[in-house]
Formats: C-alpha cells, structure tokens, sequence
C-alpha cells in the first residue's frame, strides 16, 4: 500500500517567503532612507540647518566685496611708517559703487580733508582715490590719488593703509 500523498500546499515555498522578505527589508530601507525626504519638502530633516527667512524686508549680509561693508563714519588712529601717530576720520556712504563718489576722508592734524572714490574692490580690500579737497586742506601736503585701502577688520572695525607712505590704522565706527 501506498502512503497517501500530502495535501497540496497552499501557501508559499520557503524560497517564495525569502524572495518576499528580501523585497519587503529592500522596501523598508528605501522608505527609511528616502521617506523624509519625499514627505515634506518644506520642512528640513531633524539636523538640518535652517533656511534663511523669506521675508522681503530682511536683507541679506552684504557681501566680502561690496562696499557696503564699510558704509559709516569712522574714526581711530593711524601710524605712519616713522611711527609717528594721528587721527583720521572717514565717511563712506551708502549706495558706494566702483568709480563713484563713497564719501569723504579727514586727516585734521595736516589738514586734509578729500573726497573718496571707489577705485578697486578685492581680497586685497576697497582701495579709494582722494581728490577734491577742500579750501581748509594743505596743497602742498594733499595730493589728489589712489591708496587709501579699507578692510574690514575684527570685531566691526575696519582697517585703514595708506599704500603710498605705509601709514596703517584701526577704525571703529563712530557713533
């Protein structure tokens, strides 16, 4: 006599089952993975930076190479090269653009006092040409040119060098 034959089986073969979790574990780490992603669009994931606001009225910092930086008054000390030292005042306006007037610098002990052109910007700093000095100004001291470099410097200040005598400075903004 013959045993009788199983019932047929009506489920899956445990090769089935291991195609189906393979399947199931690939899924889940997609989702996993790419879910936070695909769910929301507006919202960063848990870590993320913010985003910068959207708001009209909030302007973003100006940046390295525009000389809006430097827009303000000024004022500190600068050192010649013989070490000797003075004051040196300087306003730069809003709205400065490369060959445009910026502004005016006053150096009271000479006197001094000009008006600043924007002649360069770069990793260097704004470098202004000075011209247009007023009838207070020596003309034998005060010529008209280039080198007055401005920076920005540590803490909000900014730092001053005169590139035709090496004089150097640092300013803070005058209130």
């Amino acid at each position: 006599m013959s045993e009788p034959s199983p019932p047929p089986s009506r489920g899956l073969s445990p090769a089935g089952w291991t195609a189906i979790s393979a399947i199931a574990v690939a899924l889940i780490g997609a989702v996993v993975t790419l879910g936070p992603g695909l769910m929301s669009r507006d919202k960063p994931a848990p870590g993320d930076a913010p985003s910068a606001p959207k708001a009209a009225e909030e302007k973003a910092a100006p940046a390295a190479d525009d000389p809006a930086v430097l827009a303000g008054r000024w004022t500190g000390l600068a050192r010649a090269a013989g070490g000797e030292s003075f004051p040196i005042e300087i306003e730069v306006t809003a709205g400065c653009t490369l060959n445009g007037p910026c502004g005016a610098i006053r150096v009271p002990r000479i006197p001094c006092n000009g008006r600043l052109t924007l002649i360069a910007a770069g990793a260097q700093g704004f470098e202004f040409r000075v011209d247009d000095f007023d009838a207070a100004s020596d003309p034998a001291v005060c010529k008209p040119g280039g080198g007055e470099v401005l920076r920005p410097g540590p803490n909000g200040t900014l730092r001053y060098t005169a590139t035709y005598s090496n004089a150097t400075g640092l300013l803070n903004r005058a209130e």
